[in-house]
């Protein structure tokens, strides 16, 4: 019995961590019915979002997110339950979402491997 009730602990600790799931940040764009900005807004926040969490961790992004770093003109920006609402103006026009992804995450790939060259 013992090695039942150690073995179902076992189970439901390794279950948590295969199924953990990681948090995607969504953004939302509410544009004003008058003026339409909608993608210098996305380009914006995506510019804002990429110098924000250039060398942070993906764990605490959310964290840094919850204090009000994004000042886009003519616009209130807010954060809550991992998305990211942008209105501007009067919020009455064009809508859209989708998720928060860094741009500039490419990493450049070497010419050279530090083993061969310690072969030359």
């Amino acid at each position: 019995m013992k090695y039942v009730l150690i073995i179902a602990l076992w189970f439901v600790v390794l279950s948590n961590v295969l199924w953990a799931k990681s948090y995607v940040i969504q953004y939302e764009i509410y544009d004003d019915s008058n003026v339409t900005r909608v993608f210098e807004v996305k380009k914006e926040l995506f510019k804002q979002f990429d110098a924000l969490v250039d060398r942070v961790d993906n764990i605490y992004v959310g964290d840094l997110l919850e204090k009000d770093y994004f000042i886009i003109e003519n616009s209130e920006v807010t954060y809550k339950d991992y998305v990211v609402t942008v209105v501007v103006g009067d919020g009455m026009g064009t809508y859209i979402h989708g998720e928060l992804v860094q741009e500039s995450c490419v990493v450049k790939p070497r010419g050279e491997s530090i083993i061969m060259s310690l072969f030359e």
